[in-house]
């Protein structure tokens, strides 16, 4: 079985609110996400709804299932060792 490529989580829009810079993401409960601010990886974040101050930045989010026994991305090495030894 090929391992699966990570998966965008789209921002979901706010309408009148979206001008306080606030965007609201939802990781999957079989999934954790990381988050990338300008590109630059910021933290790993686990299921459920967050809101997250976007300020000017442009915020993405990768989403990876827990059922895969490798995680693969090209910040891997950093994020582990960011997990792990703060």
């Amino acid at each position: 079985m090929a391992p699966s490529l990570p998966r965008k989580i789209e921002k979901r829009p706010l309408g009148h609110r979206r001008r306080y810079f606030v965007a609201q993401f939802t990781v999957k409960k079989n999934e954790h996400g990381v988050l990338l601010r300008n590109g630059d990886f910021e933290r790993v974040l686990r299921y459920g709804t967050h809101w997250l101050f976007e300020g000017f930045d442009k915020i993405n989010i990768e989403s990876f299932a827990l059922a895969e026994p490798e995680f693969r991305h090209d910040l891997a090495n950093y994020i582990f060792l960011h997990m792990f030894y703060g």
